[in-house]
């Protein structure tokens, strides 16, 4: 299902579930829930997962090996997700609409450092973290925060602020290091600072977040705000947490910094 997805292919998922229920004993709301079991491995192992399937983290040990090995078996689906992380993306009209949503139904949104090491050792290849290779891929940020950027610009002229929508400022295309994208401002005129983070996956997909942009969420509270575009390529889509990210997102961190004492 995945490899269609990324192909651009159409699927019944329902399909698929009937097809193994006639293969496995098992129920149809337990495969669902093992998709999502896998959903959330895929994640670990830095690839994409099928819309639609809420990772569910409470998985055994064993499966992030099976789930290594099935992707080491197929070369063409992971020759689609590099493909996919790497592809310079054409920007769509900017007028288009860029909604705003609830978060999805997690307590917490799982997150990750700045860097992710593969986390399975022994006799499984290590996979590369497409995720990560995604998140650096500057023509699917710069859309994003356009888009971000533009939903701003209407939210301030629909309320009558057109004066503060004149005065946002990108931030990220002129100085890097701020810790977030867009200086905006809520309609009363107090600051909106954004960071936009963005994927042409699902709205599940997790995210990198640097030291220095959790710094600055802690510092700057409630004006801090970190908007979440995903399936950038399709339909794009957004939601926003506010506030400190150690409050709203699961902080994974990945890497560590050493010194001779």
């Amino acid at each position: 299902m995945l490899e269609l997805e990324l192909a651009g292919r159409r699927y019944q998922k329902a399909a698929h579930n009937r097809a193994l229920r006639s293969t496995i004993d098992r129920s149809k709301g337990a495969i669902e829930y093992k998709h999502q079991n896998v959903s959330a491995v895929l994640h670990q192992l830095g690839q994409p997962s099928i819309k639609g399937y809420l990772p569910a983290s409470n998985y055994q040990s064993e499966l992030v090996g099976t789930v290594s090995r099935a992707l080491d078996l197929r070369p063409s689906l992971l020759d689609l997700i590099a493909s996919a992380a790497k592809r310079q993306i054409d920007r769509p009209l900017l007028e288009a609409h860029l909604a705003e949503e609830d978060p999805p139904r997690q307590p917490r949104m799982p997150a990750f450092g700045e860097r992710a090491p593969h986390p399975v050792t022994g006799q499984v290849r290590p996979l590369p973290n497409f995720l990560e290779l995604e998140s650096r891929n500057r023509s699917i940020g710069d859309l994003g925060e356009l888009l971000v950027l533009h939903q701003e610009e209407r939210r301030l002229r629909d309320a009558g602020r057109s004066a503060l929508a004149a005065r946002i400022e990108h931030v990220a295309a002129s100085h890097a290091g701020h810790g977030y994208d867009i200086a905006s401002f809520e309609a009363n005129g107090e600051p909106r600072l954004i960071e936009v983070k963005t994927t042409q996956f699902s709205a599940h997909t997790p995210i990198f977040i640097s030291r220095n942009e959790v710094r600055v969420s802690e510092d700057c509270g409630s004006s801090y705000m970190l908007a979440r575009v995903y399936d950038v390529r399709g339909k794009p889509r957004f939601f926003a947490t506010r506030g400190a990210l150690g409050i709203g997102w699961d902080l994974d961190p990945l890497q560590y910094q050493g010194r001779i004492r």
